[in-house]
């Protein structure tokens, strides 16, 4: 990440910057915490700094540290602030923490290299009650089985399986295998041309290192509700291709995030690729999202369109899609037939935000309260459709 840590303490990289995002130049602006590092090694400050940082931004994540397994309670210290400094004691033990004891559980690797192979594996994993898991980009599972979220005995890597590498238009289908990188799919000439909004979802997953492993067909099957490319390929009217024991079978996207983490997936089965329709003229598409910060932030709100126009410029076809607002990113149908027939005017948009608001089913939480989502949730489909509506004139891309 830049700070050039020596590796004894390779897991400040991984807890006080991956896990909670701190950026390191925190250190240059917290003098309380100056005189703690008197005498220690430029990794050490970094360390203690960046410990401390992280500790004041996450206080409510009480349960990392007193829940099972955790590494100071409430019950240790003494006065009235003892669980906070309890707290402040666990995250330093845990920053210098060697690898040695953060490793994790054994498992074998191996990656097939034919749709044949992965199958005849997969039957034989499932025959022998073998916990499996799949592995595109691997940049989620890699964090969760560190986390010990994900403990599986056998890793398929896809990688080699020619289908999961397709990055093709046959016909008027566009085809992105499920272990393409994203960055790769986001600099496909018809990706950019096409389907401006979906790039841009692309381009929001983590950063562009992250972007050079993370795949499209991963980011789906983590079925995370504030997944940035999720809303987007619903609006654009994807289908998720997948490999079963006896043959292929497709699902529409909006239909294979089934809950929080949960995805469409039965028990052998493995997502081959994500196909979607190549667009006509005077057709756009957009997405755009909310986020505290402007960069490196998953989604508090995110909202994708697809619109068509017929040759008189009325909006013909329209598929609003939101995420972040519910337990799964999903259709906003009412939003979108409130645009058919209008050419976009301000109370078409106007209807079409009252009607996303009112399918949104969102939480509170620290990130914002269920009132404030739904509000951002209204803006956020006018901004999209006057995108979408912008793009379905000019055939392109636009700022």
């Amino acid at each position: 990440m830049g700070i050039g840590l020596p590796a004894g303490v390779g897991v400040v990289q991984e807890v006080a910057l991956g896990f909670a995002g701190v950026d390191h130049h925190a250190a240059k602006t917290l003098p309380r915490e100056r005189s703690l590092v008197a005498g220690k090694d430029r990794a050490e400050v970094i360390a203690v700094v960046i410990g401390k940082a992280w500790i004041r931004r996450h206080h409510d994540l009480q349960r990392y540290f007193t829940g099972p397994g955790a590494q100071c309670s409430e019950a240790q210290g003494a006065g009235p602030d003892h669980g906070v400094r309890g707290r402040r004691h666990g995250i330093q033990r845990e920053i210098f923490r060697t690898p040695r004891e953060r490793v994790m559980q054994g498992f074998a690797y191996e990656a097939p290299s034919s749709l044949d192979a992965l199958r005849a594996r997969l039957a034989a994993a499932q025959g022998a009650g073998e916990l499996t898991q799949v592995l595109a980009g691997g940049t989620d599972l890699l964090v969760q089985m560190k986390q010990g979220q994900r403990t599986p005995g056998l890793i398929l890597d896809i990688k080699r399986v020619g289908e999961t590498q397709t990055l093709a238009v046959d016909g008027d289908t566009l085809t992105i295998g499920a272990s393409v990188p994203a960055a790769k799919a986001k600099a496909f000439p018809l990706v950019a041309k096409a389907f401006p909004g979906l790039a841009h979802a692309i381009d929001l997953i983590g950063s562009s290192q992250i972007q050079g492993r993370a795949s499209l067909g991963g980011n789906l099957c983590n079925a995370s509700p504030a997944g940035d490319t999720i809303p987007a390929l619903i609006a654009n009217g994807f289908e998720a291709q997948i490999l079963t024991a006896d043959g292929l079978r497709s699902v529409p996207v909006e239909a294979f995030v089934t809950g929080v983490g949960k995805n469409a997936l039965a028990s052998g089965e493995v997502l081959l690729a994500l196909k979607g329709p190549v667009p006509g003229a005077r057709s756009g598409d957009a997405y755009q999202r909310f986020t505290p910060r402007t960069e490196m932030d998953i989604a508090v709100v995110g909202v994708g369109a697809r619109l068509t126009l017929d040759e008189s410029g009325v909006i013909a076809s329209a598929r609003i899609a939101l995420g972040a607002v519910a337990p799964q990113a999903f259709l906003a149908d009412a939003a979108a037939t409130a645009l058919l027939g209008t050419r976009g005017e301000p109370e078409a948009l106007e209807a079409a935000a009252t009607a996303a608001m009112e399918a949104a089913k969102p939480i509170s939480d620290k990130r914002g309260s269920a009132d404030f989502r739904r509000r951002i949730c209204g803006v956020l489909v006018k901004r999209v459709v006057a995108q979408a509506l912008e793009r379905c004139m000019t055939g392109g891309a636009s700022e």
